[in-house]
């Protein structure tokens, strides 16, 4: 699981826990808080997302935990679906709460899909390294079972402070594109069909050889957003809701 706390003023008195779960019943569930000074404290919540695609085990779920007022620090969430359940003692049933960075100046960030198995160490060079050149400055990538020469290619590009691993589970112009008023905005892509008869045959790159693509496909629209202006939980890779005041 991985939490987050909320940057969006209005919003900033939520922890986001993101996870895995089995088909539960119960919509309610208990917010458990690890407090700075050791103590627990248990908040009930019906907030929470879930989605997933038929014959899965398990589904994907977000759960929304209010924070409640008062100068409280809240080191670790943990979350209890049984209701007549008390919040667990040992801090391995934990996560760590962690705060969104926040960022000064103009840099972009992307959040990758999962890198699995079989993903080839060649291409992830390549796309790295095409990002650099875009202006990237951050990716974050989750693995599952990933080959170990893949592996080795995120260990690198984390080692020089390109790549953040979650294990286990033309760019525009920034300066343009995001003004005082712009939370972020919608990209369009296209589809690069490998069966397709290479464009530049003579190209090394496996990029830059199959640049022949199909239209804007409307279903595939990915964002790019500042985190600071969208309501953290409300993210997912096909939508995000901006704060109040910003537009996208």
């Amino acid at each position: 699981m991985y939490t987050n706390l909320s940057s969006c003023v209005k919003y900033q008195n939520v922890i986001i826990v993101n996870g895995w779960e089995n088909n539960v019943k119960n919509n309610n569930f208990i917010c458990c808080f690890r407090l700075k000074n050791e103590n627990n404290l248990a908040i009930v919540s019906n907030q929470k997302l879930s989605s997933a695609w038929a014959h899965m085990p398990l589904r994907r779920i977000q759960y929304k935990c209010s924070v409640p007022e008062g100068n409280i620090w809240i080191d670790h969430v943990s979350i209890v679906n049984d209701l007549n359940a008390t919040c667990p003692e040992d801090l391995s049933y934990f996560v760590k709460v962690s705060l969104p960075l926040m960022s000064k100046g103009s840099n972009i960030a992307i959040c990758s899909l999962i890198s699995y198995r079989s993903q080839d160490a060649a291409l992830l060079v390549e796309w790295f390294e095409a990002q650099r050149l875009l202006g990237v400055n951050k990716i974050v990538t989750y693995t599952q079972d990933l080959n170990s020469d893949a592996i080795r290619v995120l260990d690198y590009y984390e080692s020089i402070g390109l790549v953040h691993v979650i294990h286990e589970f033309d760019m525009p112009k920034r300066d343009h594109m995001f003004d005082d008023s712009t939370a972020g905005f919608q990209l369009n892509p296209k589809l690069h069909i490998t069966t397709w008869t290479p464009y530049n045959r003579s190209s090394t790159l496996f990029i830059s050889k199959y640049l022949n693509s199909t239209s804007s496909v409307p279903d595939r629209h990915k964002y790019v957003y500042m985190p600071e202006r969208v309501v953290i939980g409300s993210t997912n890779i096909h939508e995000f809701t901006a704060c109040e005041g910003y537009k996208m």
